[in-house]
Order: C-alpha cells, then structure tokens, then sequence
C-alpha cells in the first residue's frame, strides 16, 4: 500500500476530539482534512494576515464554519473523500478478502 494512502487511513482513524462543526461537516475525513497541505498552507496564511487566532487548523475551519464560510470546507472534504476511496481501495487490495488474522481479546 502506498505510504501517503496509508497516511490518509491513519489521519482518519487516529481517534481525535473534534469541534462540533468540523465533526458535523467532515466526518470521518476530518483528520484528512486538516493534513491537506493546501489546508495548512491557507491556515498559516490566514494566521499571517491576522485572520486567525486558532491554534491550530481544525480550530480555523470550525471559525470558518461559525461565519458561514464554507468554499473551503467544501473543497477539503471533496478532496480528502476522494483520498480516503482511494486509500480504503488500496487497504482492501492488500487486505485481500480472506478472515481477519487479528486475535479478539483474551
């Protein structure tokens, strides 16, 4: 499996608390969202020109999304959606369909 596809599954699936926005407007992708150099590179931007006091960019899109600026939100998620299809095809192609190996509990 590639490594960036791999990043992707581990950006959305590292359990994270997310502000209620974010959380209702990106889901599960929240976390690729927010690694989208694109996004960082806006975010950094926008802390430069006093745009922002966020701390981080998860805290700026959820600003963002309180002032009904939503472009982009919008176009993060359908790049971090497309990111992560890619990436879930890929984990299914190494998975393969046979039974999970992991052992449940004791």
């Amino acid at each position: 499996m590639p490594p960036r596809l791999a990043d992707v599954l581990i950006a959305a699936y590292t359990p994270r608390l997310w502000p209620p926005r974010v959380e209702e407007a990106l889901g599960t992708v929240a976390g690729v969202v927010v690694t989208l150099d694109w996004v960082r590179a806006e975010f950094g931007h926008a802390r430069m020109r006093g745009r922002t006091r966020a701390p981080h960019a998860a805290e700026w899109l959820e600003e963002l999304l309180e002032r009904g600026e939503t472009a982009i939100v919008t176009e993060a998620r359908e790049e971090a959606l497309g990111l992560y299809g890619k990436a879930m095809r890929a984990y299914r192609a190494v998975r393969g369909d046979g039974p999970c190996l992991v052992e449940h509990g004791p």
